[in-house]
Order: structure tokens, then sequence, then C-alpha cells
């Protein structure tokens, strides 16, 4: 695949080379590296916006011999944040309520997302795109790290 990608944007297949990539995750680990010993972080956070389709799901996964295992070190998990796709209101008004009270959802679908909310400590946001906003990117840094036990003096690098 990105190998395609490549020469779709004009890059040869001779020029295409693994040990490119390799090169550029060592320099990649290179820099969070600095990056943490000058700034004292030892907390990495994978702030990954991948998208999902859930009706696209297959029920068994598959994987081919010799694939790869990531492991993420200290398994600390957090609360889920999800941004979905809904409708958006016709009127002005209206959509600048829900988005002021409802995390962009209308009253009829807040009355399931609020108690989901509350019971399992995520927070679900919607818009028309299901894409992240610069709202939404603030509300997840807060949601996720205004009550660090250690936020005074310890630093957190996103990736």
């Amino acid at each position: 695949m990105a190998l395609e990608t490549a020469i779709d944007v004009g890059i040869t297949e001779d020029s295409f080379l693994a040990r490119d990539g390799e090169a550029a995750l060592r320099d990649f680990a290179e820099r969070v590296r600095t990056l943490m010993t000058e700034h004292d972080i030892d907390l990495i956070i994978n702030a990954d916006q991948t998208g999902v389709n859930y009706e696209y799901l297959p029920a068994k996964l598959i994987h081919k011999k010799g694939d790869k295992t990531i492991w993420i070190k200290c398994g600390k998990k957090y609360p889920l944040f999800l941004v979905l796709k809904t409708g958006a209101s016709k009127i002005k008004a209206v959509v600048q309520e829900n988005l002021t009270h409802r995390h962009g959802f209308g009253k009829q679908v807040w009355k399931q997302v609020e108690p989901f909310q509350n019971k399992f400590g995520c927070r679900l946001y919607g818009n028309p795109t299901a894409w992240w906003n610069s709202g939404i990117c603030v509300d997840f840094l807060k949601f996720h790290f205004t009550d660090r036990p250690d936020r005074a003096t310890k630093k957190v690098l996103l990736l």
C-alpha cells in the first residue's frame, strides 16, 4: 500500500526503499528520546485519531504469520473518548445549544449518551463529520490530563 502511494505521487519503485523508512523511524525515536531527556518527560501518550467504521469490522481477526505485535510498556488505560457522526439541526441556535450543553448531540440522543458516559466514565462527542475540532481537542486534553496529581511538575508528550 505504501509503495502504491509512493508510485502515485511520482516516486519510482527503485527509489522507494525500506531503509528510508527505517532511517526515518530511527530519527523519530531519537527526537523523542531527546525531548524526554531535555524536558524530564516520563509519560508518552499516543493521541491517535483513528477512524473506525464499526459496520465493517470483521467478527474474526486473521493475522498473517510473522505479523509484529506492538506492546505498550505502562499498560495504563485511559477512559474512552469518542467523536461520533451525528446529524446537526438546521436551526443555528439549536446547534449552538447542542454544542454548549450536550457535546454536539440533540436532546433526544443526549438522553442515551449522558447515562452511558456516567456509567462508564467516558466522553462521547458528536458532529456531522465525526472529525475532531479545536474545541473537542481542548476537551480531550482537559478530560484526560487536568486532574493529574503531578501536573505542576511533570510534562506529558502527546504523539
